[in-house]
């Protein structure tokens, strides 16, 4: 448990080292009822979703902005029609 603690500390605070606010709050939430670890750990498992959906979103966006850089350079130039299909222009 305390492991899972110290490591779920490390992922959230994107370093290898952990500042001694982020430890500290870190264990005035573990004290108290056992549904205090639940709802930490849910904490951590959103953070670190966010962290992998930030990244895929960046990943996706560079390809789209290349995709069009692309088609531009062809003289191409995709539209999104009324109903959501694409059209070329």
């Amino acid at each position: 448990m305390q492991n899972f603690f110290f490591r779920m500390l490390l992922d959230m605070s994107d370093c290898s080292t952990v500042d001694i606010n982020t430890f500290i709050g870190g264990c005035l939430k573990m004290k108290g009822l056992a549904l205090n670890i639940d709802l930490l750990s849910l904490s951590y498992q959103t953070s670190m979703l966010h962290k992998y959906q930030t990244t895929q979103f960046g990943t996706c966006l560079a390809e789209m902005h290349r995709i069009a850089k692309q088609l531009e350079i062809a003289g191409l130039s995709l539209q999104h029609s009324d109903h959501g299909e694409l059209y070329q222009r």
